[in-house]
């Protein structure tokens, strides 16, 4: 009985340790099929069928001794009976001692067990055989979304080419009157393309735009902006409303999120001077409630309020605006264009050009 409990523990093991290697097989190719995955598949299906033959054995030997004990347990009783009835000592089988009723509860015991544990083995085998099954199918799925994700990403990569060279005629007229100034954020670790940021100046300046914010979280397009600017001949840094007279020339206006802070702070502290003025003039207390016109001018007087864009693009692995400053950005139109370093020309044309054919309702 040992030997059968041995044998089916170790094929049992052996059945576990071959579908956790068809596990690693699988997400080590990728959900792929190669040469180690069929190895590991068909090691898998030999071990099962191992595992099932050793079950179907320890079974039929739990029947057979299920039957070879209720044959002595009979061949007892009918000895027993015999001898009350003669009064004589039988000469068949001896009646059951207490050794033996011991050794047949024992042997019942491990038979028990070994029942036990071929269901729980059982149980196990069926647990491995549906996590495999999920993780198939986790990774069928997760092949038809890649897959979508990637004919979604040739479209538009095809359709880039195609307006950059001109095939669409509606691309051609833009309406840039409804553009009267532009944001570009970049994110901080591409903003230090700076040639890339260049490229994207001079196709802004070949379309036509003319007003651009640069903005960055660290203030790396600020700290570059000097060679932009050379590279750039026909631009000039934005410093006051002012410098947007020029139609000739691109202005540029450099930002970080430290100038929104410090904006912040400095249009609070206008606010609370302004007030405390007028309460020591007036001598009353009254509670002052600041509204957003009241910021706004503010933010006006201490040079620090820009002007709002109509459109800002996000060049970056993030969705959002990446701390540029609220406030200038009420009735702005936001686009992810991507990275910086897969930047397209059509890509840009088409952004604009949708802005361009977009209806706002800003209200009252």
């Amino acid at each position: 009985m040992d030997n059968i409990v041995d044998s089916l523990n170790n094929a049992y093991q052996e059945f576990v340790v071959a579908a956790a290697n068809v596990l690693e097989a699988k997400e080590t190719s990728g959900a792929q099929k190669t040469a180690a995955t069929d190895a590991a598949l068909e090691n898998f299906k030999q071990k099962w069928e191992l595992f099932r033959v050793t079950c179907d054995q320890a079974e039929e030997f739990v029947e057979s001794v299920k039957q070879r004990i209720g044959s002595e347990c009979l061949v007892d009783e009918a000895t027993g009976l015999v001898a009350g009835k003669s009064g004589q000592t039988a000469t068949g089988l001896p009646p059951i001692s207490a050794v033996r009723l011991e050794q047949m509860n024992s042997l019942k015991i491990q038979l028990n067990r070994m029942m036990d544990l071929r269901i729980d083995m059982q149980r196990a085998s069926f647990a491995q055989i549906g996590n495999l099954g999920l993780l198939l199918l986790w990774h069928i799925l997760h092949l038809f979304v890649s897959i979508w994700y990637f004919l979604l990403g040739l479209a538009y990569v095809l359709q880039s080419y195609l307006i950059s060279g001109g095939v669409f005629k509606s691309y051609k007229a833009l309406n840039l009157g409804k553009l009267r100034y532009l944001a570009i954020v970049i994110e901080s670790e591409e903003a230090y393309q700076t040639s890339k940021v260049i490229e994207l100046l001079q196709w802004l300046e070949a379309i036509g735009v003319k007003r651009v914010c640069l903005y960055d979280t660290e203030g790396v397009l600020k700290k570059s902006k000097e060679a932009i600017l050379n590279k750039l001949k026909n631009a000039s840094e934005f410093k006051a409303y002012e410098d947007l007279v020029d139609q000739n020339r691109m202005s540029l206006e450099f930002s970080s999120f430290s100038d929104g802070k410090e904006a912040v702070t400095k249009a609070a502290n206008l606010l609370f001077v302004k007030y405390l003025k007028l309460a020591k003039s007036v001598g009353g207390h009254e509670e002052k409630i600041f509204t957003e016109p009241d910021m706004d001018e503010a933010l006006k007087a201490i040079s620090c309020r820009g002007p709002d864009p109509d459109l800002l693009l996000v060049y970056g692995p993030a969705r959002c605006h990446l701390g540029f400053p609220a406030w200038r950005i009420r009735y702005t139109e936001i686009v992810h264009m991507g990275q910086l370093k897969s930047m397209r020309y059509g890509s840009l044309i088409k952004a604009i050009y949708r802005f361009t054919t977009v209806r706002q309702n800003h209200g009252k």
